[in-house]
């Protein structure tokens, strides 16, 4: 039975050490199996296979990308001859930021062609400018990653329209955000995205803006000099006694306090 929603814990606070890159051709024999040894890897896949990693089973389809994590049990059964796919093996430096999750298998549909040509020029540049290359290779998986849905605590994925709503959320803080309005640009319904939000974030989505814009505030007061009036306006609440209050109300202390480091 083939796995679905499994990711792996990525560590990508630190550029990638590529130990090899290029384009692999397969299929003289129908199966392979292989083990490499603290190498993360990462393929973009032209062609159909069977693909099993650490016991769970895949069905890779042309335009999909893999991501095999190191140390494990890797076997493929290829389903066209010859068969061949561009990788590259790479190393993660051990970080103090938390690994992310990025997706073991996914599609990228029509956006296959844009990433792959991204990765030839990481392939091109990994001869004479190996920094560059891994530059290259490190977006990708940034990009990948953030492609990869968010898991509530259950490690269920959000539905993509909460996903959608969480994005244009954090980039229009600072404007009025009408939350019928963000429902319609994710495609479904005020009523439906509510109830969305309270399933998978356990919060409604006006109890995620104040959060969000309350957690803004608060970095901007410990960690600037810019004056509380326009933080109120730069994090989406320009009339400054409802930004006390918001203030006073979530952290209990007042944005005065909170710039001065005042505990509760």
């Amino acid at each position: 039975m083939q796995s679905s929603n499994v990711s792996w814990a990525i560590p990508l606070g630190g550029k990638p050490a590529i130990l090899g890159i290029g384009i692999g051709t397969h299929g003289s024999v129908p199966r392979a199996k292989y083990f490499l040894a603290g190498l993360w890897c990462i393929h973009f896949y032209r062609h159909p296979a069977e693909l099993s990693i650490a016991g769970h089973r895949f069905v890779v389809r042309p335009g999909d990308v893999g991501i095999t994590p190191p140390s494990v049990d890797i076997e493929y059964h290829f389903l066209a001859s010859p068969w061949n796919a561009a990788y590259a093996h790479f190393s993660l430096p051990h970080v103090d930021e938390g690994p992310a999750a990025i997706a073991a298998l996914q599609s990228l549909g029509d956006d296959f062609e844009t990433y792959n040509e991204r990765f030839n020029e990481a392939l091109r540049y990994s001869r004479s400018q190996i920094r560059r290359s891994e530059i290259k290779l490190w977006d990708i998986l940034l990009d990948l990653q953030e492609r990869t849905p968010v898991a509530r605590a259950n490690g269920a994925p959000i539905h993509p329209a909460v996903q959608t709503v969480l994005e244009l959320i954090e980039m229009r803080l600072s404007e009025p955000i009408g939350v019928e309005e963000i429902a319609g640009e994710a495609g479904v319904s005020y009523t439906h995205l509510a109830r969305l939000f309270q399933h998978g974030l356990q919060t409604t989505v006006a109890g995620h803006i104040r959060q969000r814009r309350v957690e803004r505030a608060k970095h901007l007061l410990l960690n600037t000099t810019i004056p509380i009036k326009e933080i109120a306006a730069m994090t989406g609440i320009p009339d400054l006694h409802t930004f006390n209050k918001t203030i006073r109300r979530d952290l209990h202390r007042s944005p005065t306090d909170v710039r001065r480091g005042v505990r509760e």
